[in-house]
């Protein structure tokens, strides 16, 4: 599935997961969970949300640097620790939450790219993967890996054609650049519109998942196989409704199958919930926070995942979040050269001289990062009582050495 949709981020990690299981003692079963992990993220996260591909890169040199901390040498005969099992699956966690990826989004994102033009290849992988997804949603993943393996044998087809003739029994039919909508179309209810352009009808209608399904090539390859057998449709299957109500079949068995990795799925990404760790929420000036390390926090019911586990990021994200709710009161804090502390040193500022190091938030509001852990903690919870709205916040803290 990966080769066929041509992913590269991941191959590092594979070759080096792939070297530990033959040199080392790595399990099988840790390996496929580690390869399962690391394609439902990469296919989650780029091929269907289109996040970044510099962060889909930061997130597996995260994981490599994790293997690194266990096995630093080649030959090193153990398994993967359970605790840098979980930090691995959290890394890669951390990422989907912090994009907000969840099932609402995903049932967008797969009607708009899982499509016959765009992410051809990886639209075919899901096509696959749907044939032998079972009503309990397993997999047999034999036939799964045969029907991959005969390639351009098997190609995406349209259930609904695209170039109907007129005597044809569809309720459109092409001509030249454009569909002819005939009596009795649900595709759009304005029945004075029966003319829509051909590449604009492709894209709403035609080239979507439900309207796609895997095809053999040739009548030949077709009788000479005898393992696998594709779904095939009667020409009874010809309205819009039945591509909508298609679509949204296939789009739920994909996400009750777990094959993308969502908020609704995985578990809030907090690393251990040990003893050691702190869940605060005010500043308690009994608290050593230089020995912890800070990894999410909640603001109003919402969950925020920091990228790097240090203060600095912490009140970035925190700055940055809050702004989108408050953004006129940040103005008129910067304006003032909010100094919230007992000392006359300014934390927020419209001019950047005035703070040591200052990271903008907006156009020419700047605020100060270079701060202690304790006085980062303290700040911002200083700065949620300045509006007036009742935020509250519960920041996440892990020992350093975790």
């Amino acid at each position: 599935m990966n080769n066929l949709a041509e992913y590269n981020h991941d191959k590092a990690l594979f070759f080096k997961l792939l070297c530990m299981r033959d040199n080392n003692k790595l399990l099988n079963s840790t390996f496929e969970d580690l390869i399962e992990t690391a394609f439902k993220f990469i296919l989650t996260f780029q091929s269907i949300c289109a996040r970044e591909s510099k962060s889909t890169i930061s997130s597996f040199v995260e994981v490599q640097n994790e293997l690194y901390k266990e096995f630093q040498y080649y030959n090193d005969n153990k398994d993967v620790s359970e605790k840098n099992y979980k930090q691995i699956i959290n890394i890669f966690e951390k990422y989907i939450y912090s994009a907000s990826i969840q099932d609402s989004i995903l049932k967008n994102h797969i009607r708009t790219s899982i499509t016959y033009n765009k992410n051809k290849k990886v639209t075919k992988v899901i096509l696959s993967y749907l044939e032998y997804l079972s009503d309990n949603n397993s997999i047999d993943y034999e036939k799964l890996y045969w029907l991959l393996k005969y390639g351009s044998d098997i190609h995406i087809d349209h259930i609904l054609p695209l170039k109907p003739k007129k005597n044809e029994n569809f309720k459109y039919y092409l001509s030249g650049d454009s569909i002819i909508l005939t009596d009795g179309q649900d595709f759009i209810s304005d029945s004075t519109i029966n003319t829509i352009g051909k590449d604009d009808f492709y894209d709403q209608y035609l080239h979507i998942i439900g309207n796609l399904r895997l095809e053999w090539a040739s009548d030949n390859i077709k009788k000479s196989n005898h393992l696998i057998t594709l779904k095939e449709y009667s020409t009874s299957f010809n309205t819009c409704s039945e591509i909508t109500a298609r679509s949204s079949y296939l789009i739920k068995r994909i996400l009750d199958s777990h094959l993308l990795l969502s908020t609704n799925n995985i578990s809030n990404p907090r690393l251990f919930n040990n003893e050691s760790d702190k869940i605060i929420d005010h500043y308690d000036n009994s608290l050593d926070y230089s020995q912890y390390k800070p990894i999410s926090f909640e603001l109003m019911d919402d969950n925020y995942i920091i990228d790097k586990y240090n203060y600095t990021q912490l009140l970035i994200k925190f700055v940055n979040v809050l702004f989108r709710f408050e953004s006129d009161r940040f103005i008129d804090l910067a304006k003032e050269n909010y100094s919230p502390m007992q000392s006359e040193r300014i934390y927020i500022s419209k001019d950047k001289n005035n703070v040591r190091y200052e990271y903008e938030i907006a156009d020419n509001i700047f605020i100060e990062t270079n701060l202690s852990s304790t006085y980062i903690i303290k700040f911002i919870y200083t700065l949620i009582n300045e509006f007036e709205t009742n935020y509250s916040i519960k920041i996440h803290l892990i020992e350093n050495n975790k």
